[in-house]
């Protein structure tokens, strides 16, 4: 990421949104793409389960990301390290009422 963004031109724009259920985390995440903006953005995302702390690393593609993570029941699901991402970002964790 940092050589993409060293090198090339413009700024990360990452906006989506983190759905939670019984069976695991859907990510559902656009990485803005166009002539100047062609970067893979790391992602951490952190989550308990069953009490116990899980974290994993996903990098985004450039374009349309949709990803689930297996999941029993995740709680206090979490997307780190936004404020270290370059630029417009907007990623809301909605979880099941």
């Amino acid at each position: 990421f940092f050589r993409e963004w060293y090198e090339g031109q413009g700024y990360p724009r990452v906006r989506g949104k983190v759905r939670v259920s019984e069976s695991g985390i859907h990510l559902e995440v656009m990485n803005h793409e166009d002539e100047v903006r062609h970067f893979h953005v790391p992602l951490d995302l952190t989550w308990t389960e069953q009490g116990e702390a899980k974290s994993q690393r996903i990098l985004l593609s450039p374009g349309r990301n949709e990803l689930f993570i297996h999941s029993t029941s995740p709680q206090d699901v979490a997307v780190a390290g936004l404020d270290q991402v370059l630029g417009i970002h907007q990623v809301r964790v909605q979880v099941p009422r």
